[in-house]
């Protein structure tokens, strides 16, 4: 069994404003490659007083789209959060992963953690970190694998306008594999 996680580990680490008013939120990231090719990547969030939604729609090179939506409720005041989220890949398989997270936000930082459980009790976890402020962005984020393997991304960016963001991300695959490509992000 592959255990398909990046995009769900994304949908937990898109931040959880659970206890603020209503509020959606759309937005869209294009991730341009050294060889020019781009994937867009829209997300939509809700926040209600219970919970958030966010669905993402990823549209690859070839055409091709992987569809996640994750529901999430706040179960401590102190940033913990737990949810459900239902990923279609690119070939139109289904599966469910089940989410337990921590988050945190303060003077210019974030940090999430959680873990993900597969359809078969298999478990990853997820790290991500990062700081913000006068127009500048950075994270790191860690997805550590049940085999052990992990998966990692870098990203720096400066603020463009309201809600936008560009800059560059650098992806280090399972197999030990970095690729960069650069970012925009708008709302």
């Amino acid at each position: 069994m592959q255990f398909h996680i990046s995009k769900v580990v994304i949908l937990a680490g898109l931040g959880f404003g659970l206890g603020l008013s209503s509020a959606t939120q759309a937005s869209e990231v294009v991730y341009t490659g050294k060889n020019g090719r781009s994937v867009t990547s829209e997300v939509v969030r809700d926040r209600t007083e219970t919970g958030t939604t966010i669905q993402r729609t990823t549209t690859l090179p070839s055409g091709k789209t992987s569809r996640s939506t994750g529901t999430f409720s706040k179960t401590t005041d102190n940033g913990g959060y737990s949810g459900t989220v239902t990923h279609t890949n690119r070939n139109g398989s289904t599966t469910d992963y089940q989410i337990q997270g921590q988050r945190s936000i303060s003077n210019g930082s974030y940090q999430n953690s959680g873990t993900v459980t597969g359809f078969q009790g298999q478990q990853a976890t997820y790290e991500t970190t990062g700081t913000y402020g006068n127009g500048k962005i950075s994270g790191d984020r860690t997805v550590t694998y049940p085999s052990g393997k992990t998966r990692s991304m870098e990203l720096e960016g400066q603020r463009t306008g309201r809600g936008s963001y560009s800059g560059n991300v650098s992806h280090t695959g399972r197999t030990g594999k970095t690729r960069t490509s650069s970012f925009q992000r708008s709302r």
